[in-house]
């Protein structure tokens, strides 16, 4: 598989969040979703309602996101973000996002894409959206 045409991309400053995911306590379920978490995700929301295509995508897509985070220590600059959040529950948040705000029909038509997360001067992510194709 590789990217066809590239139908948009998203630029969003601030720190990014992942998406909280449900735990079980005594057999119930906890929501453990922050504020921060909230603040990340309206933060997105806006940035992509502002951008968004006047239908939602349809059709295999492969999507490229390149989260940075704030380094305090100018040595980071550059270097791979090895710590939490992972980039599996960062991708979801936006994969939510996207669908939400109906720029991509359904997260499930996602095939493919890059995640990668590194230290930069500002925090932020840089999403691309790309129409899958058959190698």
């Amino acid at each position: 598989m590789k990217r066809g045409e590239k139908l948009c991309s998203f630029v969003c400053l601030g720190t990014p969040r992942p998406k909280a995911r449900p735990r079980f306590v005594k057999g119930r379920v906890i929501s453990t979703t922050s504020d921060h978490e909230l603040l990340w995700k309206t933060t997105l929301q806006k940035e992509v309602r502002r951008l968004r295509p006047l239908k939602p995508y349809d059709g295999a897509l492969m999507i490229d996101a390149s989260f940075y985070f704030e380094a305090k220590d100018a040595d980071r600059l550059g270097q791979p973000h090895t710590h939490r959040p992972d980039k599996d529950n960062l991708e979801k948040l936006i994969l939510d996002v996207l669908k939400k705000e109906r720029v991509i029909k359904d997260d499930a038509l996602v095939a493919g894409g890059e995640v990668t997360k590194e230290w930069q001067m500002r925090g932020g992510v840089v999403l691309s959206i790309f129409r899958a194709e058959a190698d």
